[in-house]
């Protein structure tokens, strides 16, 4: 069985418009300079990292089970076997409401990044190659290219902040864990609703949640999952 190690925080870009808990904003931007990076948009939902054969847990390690997560640990079971053993795949579980209530999703799991038996991330070309071998979907691409600021500040302004989060933006080249941190950050926009460490806003969540919703439920990725819910 493989270790299970908790999925990193994601630091705020400069500009990122709601900082809550105990986030932080990234030390710098150099780090990016003259590398090429992916963009791709902040789905609302939980972070859930899947293992060989199928095994799963949220953000937390010891996250206990509740009827959110029933959907994404069917698929899991289902797509587990094809995990290489000591890798961990990280999906976002978009099954319940959080913040926004989508409507119209080609999945309640999206693939978000991997990460290899030498605890290093995939390149992003290589995930894209995995998200077609599991027939699963990643987040929307908002852009892909050589780092500029000014493009990533742009972006803003072409999104539906009352239906989208924000965006992540990431290295395209493999990343170890260690540098994930000075190479991988967030936009987030004012006033979403994130819990903090202490889980307080997840206690509220719960209370009031309720299902998203599939934009047709007899295709949906994977497509064994159609059956489901």
């Amino acid at each position: 069985m493989a270790n299970k190690i908790k999925h990193p925080s994601t630091p705020h870009l400069p500009w990122s418009q709601e900082v809550a808990g105990d986030d932080k904003f990234i030390d710098s931007l150099t780090p990016f300079l003259g590398r090429e990076v992916w963009v791709s948009e902040k789905m609302d939902g939980e972070s859930t990292t899947g293992y060989y054969p199928g095994t799963m847990h949220a953000r937390s390690l010891d996250s206990a089970h509740n009827v959110t997560r029933d959907w994404i640990k069917s698929m899991m079971v289902g797509l587990g076997y094809q995990f290489p053993q000591g890798w961990r795949f990280v999906f976002e579980n978009v099954a319940y409401y959080h913040s926004i209530n989508y409507t119209t999703l080609p999945s309640f799991a999206y693939l978000l990044m991997i990460w290899n038996e030498h605890n290093v991330r995939l390149a992003y070309d290589d995930i894209c190659e995995w998200a077609e071998i599991l027939d699963v979907v990643m987040p929307p691409l908002l852009y892909r290219g050589v780092f500029n600021e000014d493009t990533l500040r742009e972006l803003v302004c072409n999104m539906d902040l009352t239906k989208q989060e924000g965006y992540v933006v990431s290295v395209t080249d493999p990343l170890p864990f260690n540098d994930f941190s000075r190479l991988t950050a967030k936009f987030v926009r004012k006033g979403h609703c994130q819990p903090n460490k202490e889980g307080e806003a997840v206690t509220h969540w719960l209370k009031k949640t309720y299902p998203n919703t599939l934009h047709d439920p007899s295709v949906v990725k994977p497509a064994f999952m159609a059956r489901q819910r």
